[in-house]
């Protein structure tokens, strides 16, 4: 399968018209990557749209070691999911490969440092690791690789 850039740049969301023309019909205003599941994100300028959705997004899970799955649950009891909800993930794609970073409270740590696992563990409160994600599959096969949300869905959200 091809790739399909979308940036910034390239604003407008276009669908073929019957008459064989593109039709306008939305702009992008904020593009959002989340490399680890669970973990808050980066805003991103720029993304390469692939068969599982955007690069680099959910590309990687925490698991402890009983074999969790770990993610944030906010109304949870246990401080394990409610650690996570501090933590970040970004990609740094600057050198080319990419480079996985997750910030802690008080600083950003690359997954290449050789304390990051003691590092994670210590901010998650158990021993969890890092792996890649095991999830990409599932949504392709149910048409979850990429979330659109409208300005007015937002709104009618709020209301409610």
């Amino acid at each position: 399968m091809g790739q399909t850039h979308l940036g910034l740049r390239s604003k407008e969301i276009a669908r073929p018209e019957d008459k064989g023309g593109l039709k306008r019909v939305g702009a992008v205003s904020e593009l959002w990557r989340y490399p680890v599941v669970g973990l808050q994100g980066e805003s991103v300028t720029r993304a390469t749209i692939v068969e599982t959705g955007i690069s680099g997004d959910r590309a990687f899970q925490l698991r402890d070691e009983g074999g969790k799955i770990l993610g944030p649950v906010p109304q949870s009891t246990s401080t394990t999911e409610r650690s996570i909800l501090g933590l970040g993930a970004s990609l740094d794609e600057s050198g080319g490969a990419a480079v996985l970073n997750v910030t802690f409270q008080d600083e950003v740590a690359s997954f290449e440092l050789p304390d990051f696992s003691q590092k994670l563990s210590h901010a998650v409160g158990v021993p969890v690791r890092l792996e890649e994600s095991s999830g990409l599959a599932t949504r392709v096969e149910h048409g979850r690789a990429v979330h659109v949300i409208s300005n007015a869905s937002l709104r009618a959200l709020k209301k409610s």
